[in-house]
């Protein structure tokens, strides 16, 4: 459904699952995350975790917050 780009500085967010979003992906395409070398240092990801939450077409438009610390620039 498009792209959506995301930042999460690491220097202090480390050491933990960092939420990106909830994306619903069409049945047989694939979907990727890209990690690009935009950053003014280094490019680090440890995982990327992805979840299977059903086929309800009827999701949450509104996601909840990201956790306390993490900066999300869209």
């Amino acid at each position: 459904n498009g792209v959506t780009k995301k930042t999460i500085d690491q220097t202090r967010n480390y050491s933990r699952w960092n939420y990106l979003g909830t994306f619903y992906f069409n049945k047989g395409n694939d979907g990727f995350v890209k990690i690009s070398n935009d950053a003014n240092g280094v490019v680090i990801a440890d995982a990327f975790k992805f979840v299977y939450k059903g086929s309800n077409p009827h999701h949450d438009a509104n996601p909840p917050a990201p956790p306390q610390g993490v900066q999300v620039k869209e």
